[in-house]
């Protein structure tokens, strides 16, 4: 029995009373599962959820899957479990990770920045171990639930599927008021930059802080109504100190192999699609973003200044409050995809998978029922366990 289990048998009457004389008797609990959270959930204006989609079998595996201890030790997107992972280690095997490796503080030891945890020797003689033990702790989310994201699939956070882009050189652009909301008009912004090894990426941000606006007055639970506005793209020329590098327009943007939009991805499919879509005005071709997405282009220049020259186009629905859009431009080192997430995973690509003293997890089963498994198949466990409770 769990605090948050709900009960077979209703024991208050109607009006919450009920009869402490009938209340001798033991009756088991039973916790009917785990409520995901979906496009079926929905919740009375008390927070108690109406109705889901149908209930998910919650893995036990002792201690480890209590709320009482996914809570004692939370996560973060950055932690990633590890805290888990480091007081598993400590209370059931008698590891104190903390103390298992010198830790350097030798600033240039610790300055580099690529994935240091996998790579940099200073780290991984830590991480190394604590790593997949944190990763068995995947199917948990920060407070503890079970695949407390979205759709119910995973515990891994947005930040991670879908990385923030930096808001870059803001630019205001103002509607012409002569012009109906609707209509498509452009403006001329440039951005200098310097490009460095490895390519970059030119990233044009749709940052309106108030890009949707709700109608409130016809708005209702599940039924929204509003005005949303919208950044485009038309057109974009690189120059460096002897001429035009690069000319792309928007018509030719689907076959260039730099266009790279931000994008969704369909829960049943799989599938990806882009977060906009092309307009024709009758003259031009656009571009467009959902509101508050962008779009990326990913240039392979050789080292040196440059300045980019970009058609950046509005429009907003008839009504909108507002009358200007805010566009961000910025050059970014590294191409566009800021995440390695892929539809389906579990766990974050950049980091040890999931497993136990240089075995990953397997067997079917969730991989924190299978470390509690090998946990208790340690020889370890005994001592580090009598230890640990008494």
């Amino acid at each position: 029995y769990r605090s948050d289990a709900e009960f077979d048998v209703e024991f208050p009457d109607a009006q919450g009373f009920y009869d402490r004389q009938e209340l001798y008797v033991f009756q088991r609990g039973k916790n009917q599962g785990h409520i995901p959270y979906d496009d079926e959930t929905y919740h009375e204006e008390d927070g108690t959820v109406a109705s889901f989609s149908g209930y998910h079998d919650w893995p036990h595996a002792g201690v480890l899957t209590t709320p009482a201890f996914l809570n004692r030790y939370p996560s973060t997107d950055t932690n990633r479990n590890r805290a888990r992972a480091r007081w598993t280690y400590f209370y059931f095997l008698g590891v104190d990770i903390e103390k298992s490796a010198p830790r350097t503080t030798d600033p240039v030891a610790l300055a580099d920045t690529n994935n240091p945890t996998m790579n940099n020797p200073a780290c991984t003689v830590c991480h190394e171990r604590m790593d997949p033990v944190a990763g068995a702790f995947q199917s948990f989310g920060d407070r503890g639930h079970y695949l407390d994201q979205w759709g119910g699939m995973d515990s891994l956070p947005d930040t991670y599927k879908h990385p923030q882009k930096p808001s870059g050189d803001v630019n205001e652009l103002v509607r012409d008021a002569a012009l109906e909301q609707e209509e498509v008009q452009f403006y001329q912004r440039e951005l200098a930059f310097t490009a460095g090894q490895g390519g970059g990426n030119f990233l044009v941000n749709d940052v309106s802080p108030r890009g949707c606006v709700e109608d409130e007055e016809n708005s209702t639970d599940g039924d929204w109504h509003g005005w949303c506005s919208h950044v485009g793209v038309n057109e974009i020329v690189i120059r460096d100190g002897s001429g035009i590098v690069k000319t792309l327009h928007a018509s030719d943007f689907q076959d260039d192999a730099s266009f790279s939009p931000s994008v969704w991805t369909d829960p049943e499919t799989g599938e990806e699609h882009a977060n906009g879509w092309f307009h024709w005005d009758g003259e031009r071709t656009v571009y467009f973003n959902h509101t508050n997405q962008w779009v990326a282009f990913d240039f392979d220049l050789p080292d040196g200044d440059y300045t980019v020259e970009v058609s950046l186009a509005s429009t907003m629905a008839n009504g909108h409050p507002e009358m200007s859009v805010l566009a961000g431009l910025s050059w970014n080192p590294g191409h566009s995809r800021g995440s390695e997430y892929q539809h389906g995973d579990t766990w974050y690509r950049d980091m040890r998978v999931p497993g136990f003293e240089g075995e990953a997890a397997s067997g079917g089963r969730d991989s924190l029922q299978w470390l509690a498994q090998q946990i208790a198949n340690d020889p370890r466990f005994p001592y580090a366990t009598v230890k640990f409770w008494w």
